[in-house]
């Protein structure tokens, strides 16, 4: 199997660790951004991807959007994800 996560698109947005900057991913690296620098102690987070209550077309990965991370919505989650030990038969 491979070692990247399936089925990223649709049901919640996925709140992010990076701070939201407009304009950032605009000129950012596209292999890996650092993510931006904030602004202030209650900057925006980034969240990415979109959920079931929007647009389908911002219902992909590559969507962005800024998010309050004090403020609860129902759109928004997280993804968990561990490694599996792979195990020579």
């Amino acid at each position: 199997m491979p070692p990247w996560p399936f089925d990223m698109h649709g049901n919640v947005e996925e709140m992010c660790k990076d701070y939201w900057v407009a304009g950032y991913y605009d000129n950012s690296p596209t292999a890996d951004p650092p993510g931006a620098v904030p602004s202030d102690k209650k900057s925006q987070r980034v969240a990415r991807g979109g959920s079931f209550l929007e647009a389908p077309f911002l219902c992909r990965s590559a969507s962005r959007n800024p998010l309050d991370p004090t403020l609860g919505n129902v759109q928004v989650g997280f993804r968990v994800l561990f490694e599996i030990p792979l195990t020579a038969d």
